[in-house]
């Protein structure tokens, strides 16, 4: 509290009561004597102190400043003390009500914990703070992909020249969240059935690769990939041939070389559904005659379009 050196003998007395007010409240209210108490500057409060009252008197009229930490303005009250129910006991609750309501103020806008001797006098009660709500799941940040997964589904085999032929496939895939690298196996369910005007063939076809690929993720349950690889296939051909032909059977091996894209849809983290479309050719095709008539030269190239089943192991 500040308080002009020239005091009135009923501002000294009403300081004092005022000071017995703020004590009972747990406050350590201590009095300063100036020359001169005004409210037209703003001052600098120390750091454990949380309200100042300035006592301004002027002959019969006295104004009570109240200042909080960071205030740029005080609340005050003026006091007419000619009134005749003016005393020391009003002034002293004047000045206790006006200095709670500027740390009230200071309550109500401070940043942080409001110190519990400022919520103990002015009886502030923060307002609970709401939690913020759980985010969403986010739907659209991609899975991450299994560094180990196996696949397996049938195949349709295209080949210029014929009708295509069903097969399956089977693979394991290992590698981090982008490149990999896989091993690969394929077969004919049915054989390749060959016409022509002397005599028929059935073709058997076996395949393994060794690729190498990449793959990224688009969305969060798509993958889409792309591998190329080199292999082995083995052709067995089993030649019939009508009245005065000589069907023959035989087996043929090349060096071939594959080249597929294909996307999965991952319906949970491990097991997905995919679809992928590819070609491969061999070096050394084997041509098919029957009667000494050419029918078709296999994987000279031809188009496979697959389907099946991804399981992916974390």
């Amino acid at each position: 509290m500040a308080a002009p050196r020239d005091a009135s003998p009923l501002l000294r007395e009403a300081l004092v009561r005022a000071q017995g007010e703020l004590a009972a409240v747990g406050l350590d209210a201590r009095l300063q004597l100036v020359e001169v108490a005004t409210g037209k500057s703003s001052p600098r409060l120390a750091r454990d102190v949380y309200g100042l009252l300035a006592f301004e008197e002027r002959g019969k009229s006295l104004t009570i400043h109240a200042w909080a930490p960071r205030a740029d303005q005080p609340i005050d009250a003026k006091v007419d003390l000619a009134a005749s129910d003016v005393n020391a006991e009003v002034i002293a609750v004047r000045a206790v009500e006006t200095l709670r309501a500027a740390m009230l103020e200071f309550a109500q806008t401070t940043r942080g914990d409001v110190p519990a001797v400022v919520r103990g006098f002015t009886r502030f009660v923060p307002a609970p703070q709401r939690a913020p709500p759980p985010a969403p799941p986010s739907r659209g940040a991609p899975r991450l992909a299994p560094p180990l997964a196996f696949w397996a589904g049938p195949a349709v085999s295209l080949h210029a020249g014929s009708s295509p032929d069903l097969g399956a496939q089977a693979g394991v895939l290992v590698g981090p969240r982008f490149g990999f690298a896989a091993a690969a196996f394929e077969s004919t369910l049915g054989n390749l059935h060959l016409e022509a005007a002397h005599g028929n063939a059935e073709v058997r076809r076996q395949a393994v690769w060794a690729q190498l690929g990449a793959r990224f993720r688009p969305a969060r349950a798509w993958e889409v990939a792309t591998r190329a690889g080199v292999g082995y296939a083995a052709f067995s051909v089993t030649g019939r041939g009508d009245a005065g032909y000589q069907g023959k059977k035989s087996a043929h091996g090349s060096l071939a070389f594959m080249l597929a894209i294909g996307g999965t849809y991952w319906a949970t983290r491990s097991f997905g559904v995919y679809a992928s479309v590819g070609g491969r050719v061999a070096t050394d095709a084997p041509s098919i005659v029957i009667a000494e008539q050419p029918v078709v030269t296999l994987d000279r190239p031809s188009f496979v379009i697959s389907l099946g089943a991804n399981v992916g192991v974390f």
